[in-house]
């Protein structure tokens, strides 16, 4: 339906957005790659639009990509809400937990009060062994999922949480048993 406008696309940020966005999950690239050349010709100075961009490319597994468009955001603006966070993720799916982690303290110097972020950094030192570190970041964010009236995400981060500390304790029990004689 939108065939036709690939020759005079329109110059609506969030319009190219989308419908570039669409063209890459139904596997129609090339066409992606030319809304995306006209989004970012048009606003290449707009940190958010690299900062979607960026989570464009990372929901589509172009790590790289995600990562190149997130930095350009931050150099736009080192203050932009949710870009560490986003390279937070990826460099989670990535299994460069260190690095994840890094991100997520950065997002936390803009947001501080964002749960969601507390929640990656506490799964990010998990898988990094700091399980101590975790828990204490898992039980601050219960408490505030509870104090915002938000039962279903505090349910969830519960049992997140219970599961961290029943895996803590497997560890320590398996650690126990490697020692003896």
């Amino acid at each position: 339906m939108l065939q036709p406008l690939l020759e005079a696309p329109p110059d609506h940020p969030g319009l190219l957005l989308a419908w570039g966005t669409s063209l890459v999950r139904t596997r129609q690239s090339d066409q992606a790659a030319q809304i995306f050349r006209r989004l970012l010709e048009q606003n290449a100075a707009n940190p958010s639009v690299h900062l979607l961009l960026g989570q464009a490319y990372a929901q589509q597994e172009d790590y790289a990509g995600g990562l190149n468009e997130l930095k350009s955001a931050l150099q736009l603006d080192p203050g932009l809400p949710e870009a560490h966070y986003f390279i937070g993720l990826i460099h989670l799916r990535q299994g460069d937990f260190e690095s994840a982690a890094a991100e997520f303290r950065s997002e936390l110097q803009i947001r501080p009060a964002d749960p969601v972020t507390r929640y990656h950094l506490g799964y990010a030192l998990l898988l990094q062994g700091h399980a101590d570190q975790a828990l204490a970041l898992l039980r601050g964010v219960l408490q505030a999922y509870r104090r915002v009236g938000r039962l279903p995400e505090a349910q969830q981060a519960l049992a997140a949480y219970q599961k961290l500390i029943e895996t803590n304790r497997l560890k320590r029990r398996e650690s126990l048993e490697a020692d003896k004689p």
